[in-house]
């Protein structure tokens, strides 16, 4: 198994767990998606990039690749401002269906979309058949 998998399937854990010393927060997932779109309206804000989102006990740089997808099936507007790099073992079928499966492990239910290419297309006003999305 490629150590991306490895990470996509620790994003999910990582995702899941209660926020250390937050007692507002139920998850990491939760708070994570929160702070994203928080730092994604900011006035001017064209980029949200993993070092701009605190969250208690940090976001390990390995998990962002998978955790950046998840954001976007979770809240297709976020493609507007998070542009997932390529990274072959997650753009693939086989990589939709382990970020499916860690957003099911962070979220408790199936990802709204068949992947983070379709949420984003939607999001950026294309067609998911299209192929427009940028990725």
């Amino acid at each position: 198994m490629a150590r991306t998998v490895e990470y996509a399937y620790e994003a999910g854990e990582w995702a899941r767990a209660t926020c250390p010393g937050d007692r507002d927060c139920r998850t990491r997932w939760e708070l994570l998606v929160q702070r994203t779109r928080s730092q994604a309206r900011m006035p001017g804000r064209v980029l949200v990039k993993r070092d701009q989102v605190s969250v208690p006990g940090g976001v390990n740089h390995n998990l962002w690749p998978a955790l950046s997808r998840m954001l976007i099936m979770a809240d297709p507007a976020l493609a507007r401002t998070i542009f997932p790099r390529a990274v072959a073992d997650l753009d693939g079928p086989e990589g939709a269906e382990v970020l499916a499966r860690a957003y099911e492990r962070a979220t408790g239910g199936p990802p709204p979309w068949r992947d983070w290419r379709e949420a984003a297309e939607l999001a950026r006003g294309a067609s998911p058949a299209s192929g427009a999305g940028t990725g």
